[in-house]
C-alpha cells in the first residue's frame, strides 16, 4: 500500500506521519519512509533531511527543470514496477510529485505548470493520499520563513490539486488525536476493500 502525505511546510505534516507510522506499523511486514521521490538512481543526501528554509536557493533553469521532471516520470515508475508491488509493504511518502505544481520553487522548478501537470499523468497514483490543511494565518505563525502572500497561494494550489484528484482533506486545526483518528479511519477503508 503506498500513502502520500501533502501539506505546506508547517502544516503538520512530520507529527502526523511520526504518530501515524506507530499507529499502523504492526499491520505491515514491511515499512519504508520516502521523503518527495523514490530516490533510487540518483542519490541525494540532503533528499532525506528536513528543510528549514523551503525557499532559499536559485530555481533551475527551464530546460534543466524539464529535464528533472521527466527524470522523475522515470524514477516513480521504476519504484513502483520494481520495489513496491509486495502487498505485505507499506510506502508512506512525505511530499509526492504533486508538490512540483503546488510549491514549485520548493523544489527548484522553473518548468511551466501546463507542463508539469501534464507530466503527472504518467506519474503513478499512491493508493491514498491525505493533504494536511490549516489557514494561512495558521501555518504562518508555526513557519515564517515563506511570506504569507507566497503561502496563501501554495495552500490555494494545494486546494485546486485536492478538488481536482479528489484526495482526502484533512484539517490539521484540530488536536493531534482528532486528527491522525480521521486519517486511521480512512486508512482502515482503504486497507479493508
Amino acid at each position: 500500500m503506498i500513502i502520500a502525505f501533502l501539506g505546506a511546510d508547517g502544516s503538520g505534516k512530520s507529527t502526523i506521519i511520526n504518530n501515524f507510522v506507530k499507529t499502523v506499523r504492526s499491520d505491515w511486514n514491511k515499512l519504508s519512509y520516502v521523503h518527495f521521490r523514490p530516490n533510487y538512481f540518483i542519490k541525494n543526501s540532503q533528499n532525506q533531511s528536513p528543510v528549514t528554509d523551503p525557499h532559499s536557493g536559485k530555481s533551475r533553469g527551464m530546460l534543466m527543470s524539464i529535464i528533472k521532471l521527466l527524470y522523475f516520470v522515470l524514477e516513480y515508475n521504476y519504484a513502483y514496477m520494481f520495489h513496491y508491488k509486495d502487498p505485505n509493504h507499506l510506502i508512506i511518502f512525505d511530499r509526492y510529485y504533486y508538490d512540483v505544481i503546488a510549491d514549485p520553487k520548493r523544489v527548484k522548478s522553473s518548468a511551466p505548470i501546463w507542463f508539469s501537470k501534464f507530466l503527472m499523468k504518467f506519474i503513478p497514483r499512491p493508493d491514498l493520499v491525505f493533504y494536511l490543511h490549516a489557514p494561512a494565518d495558521v501555518i504562518h505563525a508555526r513557519k515564517k520563513e515563506i511570506n504569507k502572500d507566497t503561502l496563501e497561494k501554495i495552500l490555494s494550489n494545494y486546494l485546486s490539486l485536492t478538488k481536482t484528484l479528489e484526495f482526502n482533506k484533512i484539517s490539521t486545526e484540530d488536536s493531534i488525536d482528532e486528527t491522525l483518528a480521521n486519517i486511521i479511519q480512512l486508512y482502515k477503508n482503504a486497507k479493508n476493500r
